[in-house]
């Protein structure tokens, strides 16, 4: 089992490079990027999701597929929902 060290004092440093894969940091980096697109001021559940997306060869989409779910209707509805919460945000600041 690998262990994560622990994150560093500042809370606005970035993972160590070293000890995520670069498929860990696409991920992270794309789903930052929905993120932003959207609003958001922090990267939920649903922007990683929706990372995980916008790949094909993912294993969440291979799953939907073999569910018989679209995909491009999933990522649509999650944007809905990251939508809805990026607003409640807004009203409640």
């Amino acid at each position: 089992m690998t262990t994560v060290p622990p994150a560093a004092s500042d809370s606005t440093s970035e993972p160590p490079r070293d000890v995520c894969s670069p498929e860990l940091l696409r991920l992270l980096d794309d789903a930052l990027a929905v993120a932003d697109s959207g609003g958001a001021e922090q990267v939920g559940i649903e922007h990683i999701v929706m990372a995980m997306l916008l790949h094909a060869r993912n294993i969440p989409v291979r799953a939907l597929l073999d569910l018989r779910l679209d995909p491009s209707v999933v990522f649509s509805r999650l944007t809905e929902f990251a939508r809805r919460e990026v607003d409640a945000q807004t009203l409640t600041n």
